[in-house]
């Protein structure tokens, strides 16, 4: 699970000093990339997920249309 990965937020893991990104989805995981701040590897996985699945997507944190 993602607990075991050392991250409280969806589709973050720890990477050796870096926090990885992963989208997954589509019957396929992404790889974003690393990210030196868990939380701002969180985010960029909102980012991705919201432009690949909309705004209905799981997030970490809640997002408006604006």
């Amino acid at each position: 699970s993602d607990k075991d990965r050392g991250s409280n937020y969806r589709g973050v893991s720890k990477n050796g000093k870096k926090w990885q990104v992963m989208i997954k989805g589509f019957s396929r995981k992404r790889y974003i990339g690393g990210i030196p701040s868990e939380l701002s590897a969180a985010r960029t996985h909102d980012i991705h997920t919201i432009l690949t699945k909309g705004l209905n997507a799981k997030t970490n944190f809640n997002y408006t249309a604006s």
